[in-house]
C-alpha cells in the first residue's frame, strides 16, 4: 500500500503537469507554438529517461532508481513554478522529461521486484486503482488552485513537495519478505 501511495504521489505530478503545462506557459506569455513544442520535447526527452533509467534499474537497487525519477519529476515541477522566460524551459524539459520517462519504465520494474510474477496482474490492478487517485486529483487540484489564485505557482510547489515526499518514502521502502 505504501508503494501504491508513492506511485500515486508521482502520478499527482505527472497528471497535473501533463494537462496544465501548455495553458500555464501560454498564461505567462510563452508563444502557443513554443508551449506546444515544449510539450512535445518533454515527451521526446522522456525516451532518454525510459532507456537510461531502465538500464540503470538493472544495475543498482531499483528503489533508488525510482526515488531518483520521482525526485526529478518533483524538481521539474519546482522549475516549472519559477519559469518566466522561454529559455528556462530547457531546464524543465531536461529534468522533468527524463524523470517522467524514467518513472514510467521503473514503476513496473519495482513492482515486479517487490512482489514477483505470481500475482503481478492482480497486484498491478490494485496498485493502479490507488495511483489513479493521484492521476485524477492532480489536474483537478491544479485547476482549482488556478481558479482561486489565478496562478499555478502554489499547485506546482505542492507537487514539488509531494514528489520530494514520495522520493524520500521510496528510498526507505524495502521489498516485502518473499513467502515460500
Amino acid at each position: 500500500w505504501l508503494l501504491s501511495m508513492v506511485f500515486g504521489l508521482r502520478q499527482l505530478i505527472i497528471g497535473a503537469i501533463g494537462l496544465h503545462q501548455v495553458p500555464f506557459l501560454i498564461g505567462i506569455g510563452i508563444n502557443p507554438q513554443v508551449a506546444a513544442t515544449v510539450l512535445g520535447m518533454t515527451a521526446l526527452t522522456s525516451v532518454v529517461g525510459r532507456l537510461g533509467f531502465g538500464w540503470l534499474a538493472d544495475r543498482v537497487p531499483k528503489r533508488f532508481v525510482m526515488a531518483t525519477t520521482i525526485g526529478l519529476a518533483a524538481l521539474g515541477a519546482l522549475v516549472l513554478a519559477h519559469v518566466t522566460l522561454w529559455w528556462h524551459l530547457i531546464f524543465f524539459v531536461l529534468i522533468y522529461g527524463v524523470g517522467w520517462g524514467g518513472g514510467a519504465t521503473t514503476m513496473s520494474v519495482v513492482r515486479a521486484e517487490y512482489f514477483g510474477r505470481r500475482a503481478f496482474g492482480t497486484i498491478s490492478g490494485m496498485m493502479d486503482f490507488v495511483q489513479m487517485f493521484g492521476l485524477v486529483l492532480g489536474p483537478i487540484f491544479a485547476g482549482f488552485v488556478y481558479d482561486v489564485t489565478e496562478s499555478y505557482y502554489l499547485a506546482f510547489m505542492i507537487f514539488a513537495v509531494s514528489g520530494a515526499l514520495g522520493a524520500t518514502m521510496m528510498v526507505f521502502l524495502r521489498s516485502p519478505p518473499q513467502s515460500s
